[in-house]
């Protein structure tokens, strides 16, 4: 991590010795109840698909490149990953990207997990259809790798080949509790995935299929698959029906909710999620952006 920052700072350098650049701050913040099945009512920075309220901090340098900097106001218990910067990394957008970041596989719903990488974006080997790879190094016990994504924001076929894959608590939420996740050791070497996603109206239908194999640590080879239907109710409100299951398991997850959109940048959120019946958990939250 130290030569990784060190390289950050060293751009940031080039960039502040010929200009000062212009820092912009943003943030994505979600506060919420959240209720859960035989458990007290709890306030929380963050929902229960694990997505973090963050502050950040992103500058263009004169040199053409990029900085991000994001922090998480909070981070899930027992986490493997509990650093408290949702990412950090410098690019050349839509060639490069060089830190910690959110990494290229699925439709960002059903597996999603941070780690610091170096990530190549492209779309010239498949005629101009986008291609991203990264090489992922996380350390002991972390994920360790390739990974990569094939495809456009319609359609796209995944794969990652390494050790310790999906071991962060933003991974496989639509089928578990709010929890830290698998954590340190376990995971899987191979994962690979399916996502499609189309637009007909004033619906999105969404799907995601996933393959995980090779485990480690004592787990077990497991597929999954998710379906999400989302109806625009205009002044941009929605609603959403979801259904996820892991495949050779009786339990169907199901998770149903919707967005009031108040004014630009604050919505109220709300989710509900039961088990093959049973409830699970039920969130209510307000969201804002800046």
């Amino acid at each position: 991590m130290r030569s990784l920052m060190t390289t950050l700072v060293g751009f940031c350098s080039l960039g502040v010795g010929a200009q000062a650049p212009d820092v912009r701050i943003r943030g994505d913040l979600t506060f919420g109840f959240i209720s859960k099945a035989k458990s007290d009512l709890a306030f929380r920075a963050f929902t229960p698909l694990a997505r973090f309220s963050t502050v950040s901090l992103q500058t263009d340098l004169p040199i053409g490149l990029r900085v991000n900097l994001s922090q998480r106001v909070s981070n899930l218990p027992g986490d493997a990953d509990s650093e408290p910067f949702d990412e950090y990394y410098i690019e050349d957008i839509g060639s490069w990207r060089l830190g910690k970041q959110y990494l290229p596989f699925g439709g960002g719903l059903l597996f999603r997990e941070t780690a610091k990488a170096v990530r190549v974006d492209s779309s010239l080997i498949f005629e101009g259809l986008p291609l991203s790879v990264a090489l992922v190094e996380q350390g002991k016990e972390r994920q360790f790798g390739v990974i990569g994504r094939l495809g456009s924001r319609g359609l796209g076929i995944s794969a990652a080949i390494g050790r310790h894959w999906g071991i962060n608590g933003t991974a496989l939420t639509l089928t578990r509790p709010i929890g830290g996740g698998i954590g340190l050791g376990g995971g899987w070497k191979q994962a690979y995935a399916v996502d499609w996603n189309r637009r007909f109206g004033k619906v999105q239908a969404r799907f995601e299929g996933l393959i995980l194999r090779e485990p480690e640590g004592g787990g077990e080879a497991k597929e999954y698959t998710d379906f999400l239907v989302n109806y625009d109710l205009g002044h941009k409100h929605a609603t959403f029906v979801g259904l996820s299951r892991e495949l050779g398991e009786p339990e169907l997850w199901w998770r149903v909710g919707g967005s009031y959109t108040a004014q630009k940048g604050i919505q109220v959120e709300t989710m509900v999620r039961s088990k093959s019946g049973e409830f699970v958990d039920f969130t209510i939250g307000l969201r804002v952006r800046f």
